[in-house]
């Protein structure tokens, strides 16, 4: 007996440090995959927020549009080591970032189902390509996604052993995740109204009420600072700083009212009379309301074929993600319902509402955009937990004879079933993920091959030579300068202040660039027929200063000065 219990213990000591080898695996997937990062479309933002902290002028009007946190980390991390390279510091944060997603889904799923789904969790998603592709980026998708799988965990283990403690962890995960993508605090809503609901008529009997007041509570708490920020450049309260912006937006490219498009959106990026930027005016659910319902046949139809293309299995992969799996995959959401219908032990309700609830997005997000992987991928590893535990719970109902009730045995069969799964998909998908995880450091993984792409070709070069550009300029006039440019790349390689440069006449743009204090303004022109004599007078109230010439295309830039009288 003595030596079966030595064996049971040691056994025991032994799966105790189970938990570091889904962390050691996203380690070695980081560390392989680990490169510089580029500039995303929207990347270049969060960087400047992070530059504005760094020279000393705050978030910056960019934090009006972007979340702040995930450039106050960068740029704290920026300081701290003293890199001074914030494109090169955001590459380094991102493996740790990465990692800790993995550790996040442990968590959550260790506090909702046990140790062996949450190693089986983790194990997925360490080696999950959508979760690579969002950590290595300059956007704030791992960040959020990480934060949030944290504020469900805490959340749940708040519900479960009713603590106060664990509900305030809860609030401040939560002001992170909020922080870091503005639909935070959407899911914190719907989770918590949700776990009230369920408690039914008595539900300001329970403990449920004091648990949701203190995660409220302290969320606010932890938020005020970025809430005033808000308010005193709104001149109300806002939760979502970019409501206006996302309304405008979806009008032209959901809705389709007018196909503007962005970049020369006079709608977003014109001027009010009182000289704000028109997506910098505050709107609420009473302009949504108020415009959905001028046709409700047509946002009933935009609305059920952008629910559609968010069921598993149709939602599309673009940006780079063509070759991927889908990011909610039928086979696992499948096995993520069948969980459902299974107990979970102990306040099994509680917790399958903790993680059951922010799915409910899902039915908000048709409203303003179609299904797009990036808008979802943030709740995939949420995906990964109940699909683990469905299949745990699939394969113990069917061959609890053949494992002889060993769940010891069950777990490693299932662990290697879940995975097999995923590298199939891998494979298929012919990303190479696992090919190159284990190839030789020297060697190189083949791809598909790509057919050329005019239009991605195109923008390739342009991305070169706004970077060239960028850099051409921050030499030429040193660092700091307060630049007036459209939204591009560029604005990161010039390395100073950065006023958006609005879509309105010549007379209102000098009068907003006097007011803003604006050093040079800057035009792309890319028609090769235009000559450089004619730039000279290609801006009225501004003197040419200088231009750069690409030397492989006909892009060329021209910088100017406000004249002041």
């Amino acid at each position: 007996m003595q030596q079966q219990a030595k064996r049971t213990d040691s056994f025991s000591r032994a799966m105790g440090w189970l938990p570091l080898f889904p962390l050691l695996l996203s380690s070695l997937v980081m560390w392989r995959f680990s490169h510089p990062l580029g500039i995303s479309a929207d990347g270049h933002t969060y960087l400047q927020i992070a530059r504005n902290i760094q020279m000393g002028i705050g978030l910056g009007w960019q934090a009006l549009w972007a979340t702040p946190l995930p450039p106050i980390i960068i740029a704290g991390v920026d300081s701290i080591l003293g890199i001074h390279d914030l494109l090169r510091t955001a590459g380094l944060i991102a493996p740790v970032m990465g990692v800790l997603l993995t550790a996040s889904v442990y968590f959550l799923a260790d506090g909702l189902l046990g140790r062996r789904i949450a190693l089986i969790a983790a194990l997925v998603t360490a080696v999950t390509p959508h979760f690579l592709w969002i950590t290595f980026s300059t956007e704030p998708e791992i960040y959020y996604t990480v934060f949030l799988v944290t504020a469900l965990g805490l959340l749940c283990r708040a519900v479960v052993r009713n603590s106060l403690l664990y509900a305030c962890g809860a609030g401040c995960a939560f002001c992170c995740a909020y922080m870091s993508r503005s639909e935070g605090f959407l899911i914190m809503v719907l989770t918590v109204v949700a776990l009230l609901i369920s408690q039914g008529r008595q539900a300001f009997r329970t403990f449920m009420p004091r648990i949701v007041s203190t995660t409220i509570l302290v969320f606010f708490l932890a938020a005020s600072p970025y809430l005033l920020f808000l308010k005193h450049n709104y001149g109300t309260f806002v939760i979502s700083p970019k409501a206006t912006y996302v309304l405008i937006w979806m009008k032209s490219r959901i809705y389709h009212d007018n196909d503007k498009g962005e970049q020369d959106n006079g709608d977003l990026w014109g001027l009010t009379p009182d000289g704000r930027l028109k997506w910098q005016v505050p709107s609420g659910i009473g302009d949504l309301a108020g415009y959905l319902l001028q046709d409700p046949a047509k946002s009933g139809r935009v609305y059920i074929h952008n629910l559609a293309m968010e069921l598993p299995g149709r939602i599309p992969n673009n940006s780079g993600a063509l070759h991927f799996p889908n990011v909610f995959p039928v086979y696992l959401a499948l096995l993520a319902l069948f969980s459902l219908f299974v107990p979970w032990g102990d306040a099994s309700a509680k917790k399958k509402i903790t993680i059951a609830a922010p799915f409910l997005i899902l039915l908000i997000l048709p409203v303003f955009t179609e299904g797009w992987w990036k808008y979802l991928v943030p709740y995939a590893p949420l995906l990964v937990i109940l699909a683990s535990a469905g299949m745990v719970f699939a394969v113990e109902a069917a061959g609890r004879k053949l494992f002889q009730d060993d769940r010891r045995i069950g777990a490693v069969v299932i662990a290697l079933c879940t995975l097999s799964i995923m590298v199939y998909d891998l494979d298929r998908y012919g990303d190479g993920l696992i090919a190159k995880l284990f190839a030789p450091e020297t060697g190189t993984v083949d791809k598909p091959a790509v057919p050329e792409d005019a239009s991605r070709s195109a923008r390739l070069h342009y991305a070169e030579d706004a970077r060239k550009s960028g850099q051409w300029a921050a030499a030429h006039y040193g660092a700091g300068k307060n630049y007036m440019v459209p939204w591009n790349k560029m604005i990161y390689y010039l390395d100073g202040l950065w006023t958006a440069l609005p879509v309105a006449p010549l007379e209102e743009v000098h009068a907003y660039a006097i007011r803003n204090r604006v050093d040079l303004l800057v035009l792309e022109v890319s028609e090769p027929a235009f000559p450089d004599s004619g730039l000279a007078s290609a801006a009225p109230g501004f003197a040419l200063d200088s231009i750069y010439h690409s030397d492989t295309t006909p892009y060329r830039v021209a910088f100017y000065r406000p004249i002041t009288h």
